[in-house]
Order: C-alpha cells, then sequence, then structure tokens
C-alpha cells in the first residue's frame, strides 16, 4: 500500500504502548522485517535506541549511563541487521533533587560516549527533545536546548530529531527554529499540533514549515508520525494529499 503512493522509507514505531519497540523484538523478527522492507525497495528510517530511557536506560542520571550504553550497543547490533542510518536517543526524565545543569552535563557527557560507540559505524543517533504537554517529566523539551547540547557534545554522529509535533506543542515558531537550528538536525518528523494529525488538522503553519525543511537542503528520511483522520488507503491518500495542498513544490515526503 505505502509504495503504491510513492513512500520509500519506512519507520518503526509504536509509542505509548507496553512492550512495543523495535528493540524489543528477536533478531529473526527483526532480519524478517528487513526481508520485508528491502522486498519493497524501502529504506529503513528511524527507530528509538533506548527504550529504557523512562525506567533506568535515561541520560540525566550518570548511575544509569551503562544501562543507557548497553541499549545502544544492542541498537547497533539491530542496525546491522537493519541498514537504517539513523536511531532515535530519548534523553527520558528529569532527575528529582539535581540542578538542571548537572543533569545537562551528564546528558552531554553520555551522548559522547554514544558517539564513539558509533565512530566506526554508519548511523546517527538523533536526540529528541518532546513537549512537556504530553510528557510533563520529560528532561528536554527545547530545540534551543537540544541544539546547544548537540553543539556540546561536538560529534557529527549525534544530532537532533526535529519533530514538527513537539516543538509546535511547546510553543516554538517551527520555521523559524528549523531555519536557526539545521546544522544541528539531523532527521525530521512531521504532525500537525494539536491532535497530531496530517497538516490541516491543527494550527500550524505548514507552508512556512515544509519550506523551511526544503530550503535546508535535507535529503534524508522523513518520518510522518502521526495519526490518520481517516484510516485505511483512503486515509493514507488524504493525508498525501494535505501534504501536498500544504506546499505543493514539496516532494511526497517519505513516511511510515
Amino acid at each position: 500500500m505505502y509504495a503504491a503512493h510513492g513512500l520509500t522509507a519506512v519507520e518503526y514505531s509504536c509509542a505509548g504502548q507496553p512492550g512495543c519497540g523495535l528493540m524489543r523484538q528477536s533478531p529473526a523478527d527483526v532480519s524478517a522485517l528487513r526481508a520485508k522492507v528491502a522486498a519493497h525497495g524501502f529504506e529503513m528510517g528511524t527507530f528509538v535506541a533506548n527504550p529504557g530511557n523512562a525506567s533506568g536506560a535515561g541520560l540525566c542520571d550518570p548511575r544509569q549511563r551503562d544501562a543507557f550504553l548497553a541499549e545502544l550497543a544492542k541498537a547497533i547490533e539491530y542496525r546491522k541487521l537493519l541498514g537504517n542510518r539513523f536511531c532515535t536517543v530519548l534523553i527520558g526524565p528529569q532527575l528529582d533533587g539535581s540542578a538542571r545543569d548537572v543533569q545537562r552535563a551528564s546528558v552531554v557527557e553520555g551522548l559522547k560516549r554514544a558517539a564513539d560507540l558509533v565512530a566506526r559505524v554508519e548511523l546517527t543517533w538523533v536526540v529528541e527533545p518532546v513537549n512537556r504537554i504530553d510528557a510533563p517529566r520529560y528532561f528536554l523539551d527545547d530545540s534551543d536546548e537540544a541544539a546547544a547540547i548537540v553543539t556540546a557534545v561536538g560529534s557529527d554522529r549525534v544530532k537532533m530529531l526535529f519533530d514538527v509535533y513537539h516543538q509546535g506543542m511547546s510553543g516554538e515558531n517551527v520555521a523559524e527554529r528549523i531555519a536557526r537550528h539545521h546544522a544541528c538536525i539531523g532527521y525530521y518528523q512531521l504532525a500537525d499540533a494539536p491532535g497530531r494529525r496530517e497538516p490541516g488538522t491543527g494550527t500550524l503553519a505548514w507552508a512556512e514549515i515544509l519550506r523551511a525543511i526544503r530550503a535546508t537542503g535535507y535529503g534524508g528520511p522523513v518520518g510522518l508520525e502521526h495519526w490518520l483522520s481517516t484510516s485505511g488507503e483512503a486515509g493514507l491518500a488524504d493525508c498525501l494529499a494535505a501534504y501536498r495542498a500544504a506546499d505543493p513544490r514539496t516532494e511526497t515526503p517519505n513516511a511510515d
């Protein structure tokens, strides 16, 4: 169905569903997924490298660093099976009783260690800010701070995942932030806000956003990480039509 609509990449995402996530699948299942993706000529997009971020494999607490790096090591092994170029890193919840600058230093140090893991691997960790309306305890919601963290890490193997939905829900001028931080951005995900559906269902300025992404020269996958207003293939067709209507000069985004 997806290939028939001109899509060329797929993500593995099931946020919020207990026990779900690519990292919780067996190597045999992951290999079967790769075969299915390859059969359609698709590229594999991103998947979450540290699904345990909320329960002991986050970045704010140095005591969790070994668990964090162990999950990333497993993600690298799965990358060998899938051939993906990007993996999402979630910073996880903020640490009670610890100053923010101390936690941020832990985040930077953990990401430097993560960069070392992929020094000889064609893989980029993309660090995702998440809005605090949906995730009140998550450490990072602001793209300015995310860009500062990426800059402090100082590795081309650690970039920002700029999720338009999250940054819109955080109250940012999305197009302006994309233009400001494009050098720090490694991957994009799209969804209108509020509601997390296709363009036109929320309040974001989609013509400006799509124009801003195109102006950066970005050529990687773009994840459509959202629900459809109408289910099934008809809903997918309506969704892609909404993206084209938002900016007719924009090619069909790669999506899951």
